[in-house]
């Protein structure tokens, strides 16, 4: 359905940048709208409740016609986008005529225009100067998008709607947070090993501790090195954050969240700790959530700590003269760009593996595809091929013409296991699509010009035997081989399922269908068509530019790891053309019944990583090496 022109101007009129005061030192004044404030975002519900119900009244005209009526009775801008981007991405009949604006490289290694400058060449506001070398990671737009569009999918809290019924929090919400951002750590701790920099050491208490690192951007508060949490409010600072945490502590010692309300908890396991700790509310069915009582000021057992550590770092320092936002921590827009979010989330993903560390090593065998095998350790079972040399981009085709019989053993040059990686500089914008083609013709709005990390397309083909038919669930994952033995680092690279039949099956996969990136608008071979725009689960997931590592310029030595495990087990689902499943799930359960980040999900016991995965049959391992082009900009 084409784009409602006249209701996408006023929407893109609502969401556009706004400049809302940053000095609200007085506690008399409401903080600055943030959704990591459980009552912002409560609020911000509430409001788009208001827009279903007008929607529900008087069509989507009408729930846009409210957003704008309650951007002059909200006191915050930044309230009523946050609850028009929730009713957006959660009604089909909005989805149908108007888009949620979304970062796009509409050209691609273009020189720079007189008077324009690249976003990458802006002098640094990061301190200490070491950490500058990762600047262009932290502040990729796209990166920066995934973060911000993935809050907006997933609402902490259930909207109401209309008849009273709840638009609950996903299934596995609270795992999925966990999940996802700990897979942006080891993504972010990779890119620090490959420029020469420790992994990101967690904010631990004292909470009132100097932070060592300082960031600072174009109108937001800067915090210089050295700034500590200090109160916002005086029942706001770094005390109660140490007290909030001394109450997850004693729950996870105890191994179960002691709220009275709800008994039937049972066991703490990883989905009710991210609840608790993001927080959000516990899905319990279609249209019922169980709340753990998060609050601001602390009354419930399990008050907000994760966002609070997000706001308190956002609030640490005074705004100067022109900044007129608070620190970018204290917005999913931005947050990521700061060095000390990987500090404060490596600190709460260490809870998480807390957690997963009392369950012990998980029994890797029980989800094994049955009957399904490589050959010895599997590293002739696993190709890797440039997108380019398949034809028509059928990699299946590819995989049985060129790769059968004895030439996957020796595949004459096809092959290879260096896989590479570059920068470009693009000219980025936040599209609106025309009211012709919603995927294909854009209409860009303010720009602007960044340097950002690109790969050139590959493919993974695989060589498997099946002792009879079999429906297989394909787990890919990475790790830099230096850390092969810490199961946080593995990265997953993608997720799917095959028909195998009897014998020896040839597989062929692009790097354009990976289960845990944005796939809308990827043009590598292999890619699904656009779709018809109208998902929000479009919209959500890893940016396909930053799929891989970077590796450096000297390369860097990765291992790759393929699991096949029984998909009668697992009842995989499978994305049709967009979004990404292992980040972004679906709309009524995860698709997928194994824990996250399986088989990484649980210690591994005295054997270790390595040994116990190489003694698995289902189990293929080969190195690889990344390299990239050329140095990032400095």
């Amino acid at each position: 359905m084409p784009i409602d022109v006249e209701l996408q101007e006023r929407v893109n009129a609502l969401l556009a940048p706004d400049t809302e005061a940053a000095d609200v030192r007085e506690t008399s004044v409401p903080l600055p709208f943030s959704p990591f404030i459980p009552a912002h975002a409560r609020r911000a519900a509430e409001v788009a409740s208001t827009l279903f119900a007008a929607e529900q009244a008087r069509g989507v005209a009408g729930a846009i016609a409210a957003a704008e009526d309650a951007v002059v009775t909200e006191s915050s801008r930044g309230l009523v986008k946050r609850a028009l981007k929730s009713f957006v991405t959660h009604s089909a009949a909005a989805r149908a005529v108007v888009a949620l604006p979304a970062e796009t490289a509409v050209d691609s290694d273009v020189p720079l225009p007189p008077g324009e400058h690249d976003r990458a060449d802006a002098p640094s506001r990061t301190l200490p100067a070491t950490e500058q070398v990762l600047d262009w990671y932290r502040e990729d737009p796209f990166a920066n998008e995934h973060h911000a569009h993935w809050h907006d999918v997933w609402n902490t809290g259930g909207i109401t709607m209309p008849d009273g019924t709840q638009l609950p929090t996903q299934p596995r919400q609270g795992e999925l947070f966990l999940y996802m951002h700990r897979q942006m750590l080891a993504r972010y701790d990779t890119e620090r090993r490959i420029a020469g920099l420790p992994v990101a050491s967690p904010f631990e208490p004292p909470y009132d501790q100097p932070i060592a690192e300082g960031y600072g951007a174009e109108r937001y508060v800067t915090r210089p090195a050295g700034t500590s949490l200090r109160e916002i409010r005086p029942d706001a600072g770094p005390a109660q954050l140490a007290e909030r945490f001394s109450r997850l502590d004693q729950a996870i010692t105890a191994g179960h969240l002691t709220v009275p309300a709800l008994p039937q908890l049972g066991p703490l396991d990883g989905n009710q700790l991210g609840a608790a700790i993001e927080p959000s509310d516990l899905n319990t069915g279609p249209s019922s959530d169980l709340s753990l009582d998060h609050s601001d000021t602390a009354p419930g057992p399990y008050p907000n700590i994760h966002g609070f550590g997000h706001v308190l770092t956002g609030m640490s320092a005074d705004p100067q003269g022109g900044e007129t936002w608070w620190g970018v921590m204290n917005y999913v827009e931005t947050a990521i760009r700061d060095p000390f979010f990987y500090r404060w989330h490596r600190h709460i993903d260490d809870q998480g593996r807390r957690v997963e560390d009392r369950l012990g090593p998980a029994d890797l065998s029980e989800a094994a595809a049955p009957g399904v095998h490589f050959r010895d350790d599997g590293t002739l079972d696993v190709r890797l091929a440039l997108s380019a040399q398949v034809d028509d981009g059928d990699f299946d085709a590819f995989a049985r013409a060129r790769l059968g019989g004895a030439a996957f053993d020796d595949p004459d040059g096809l092959t290879t296991d260096t896989l590479t990686t570059d920068f470009t500089r693009s000219r980025v914008a936040s599209p609106l699509p025309v009211p012709e083609n919603r995927n294909q013709t854009f209409v860009p709005q303010e720009s602007y010009f960044q340097t950002h990390l690109v790969h050139d397309p590959f493919g993974l083909f695989l060589r498997v035997e099946a002792d009879a038919d079999v429906r297989a669930t394909v787990r890919v994952f990475l790790v830099l081989t230096e850390h092969v033995e810490d199961r946080r680092m593995w990265i997953e690279l993608d997720k799917f399922d095959r028909h195998l039949t009897a014998g020896v099956n040839l597989i062929g996969r692009p790097d354009a269908l990976s289960a845990v990136i944005k796939r809308k608008g990827v043009k590598a071979p292999g890619a699904n068509p656009p779709g018809d725009g109208t998902d929000p689960w479009c919209d959500c997931g890893w940016p396909y530019s930053l799929l891989l590592p970077s590796g450096g310029t000297a390369g860097a030595d990765f291992t790759l790891a393929v699991i096949l495990t029984d998909w009668a087990k697992d009842t995989l689902g499978s994305p049709k053309t967009c979004g990404s499943m292992s980040y972004c799930g679906a709309r009524e359960s995860y698709p997928d019944q194994q824990p996250m980040g399986y088989p990484f999900h649980r210690p591994f016991g005295q054997a270790g990583v390595l040994a116990t995965l190489t003694a698995m049959d289902n189990v293929a391992l080969r190195r690889v090496q990344i390299r990239c082009r050329r140095e990032p900009p400095a």
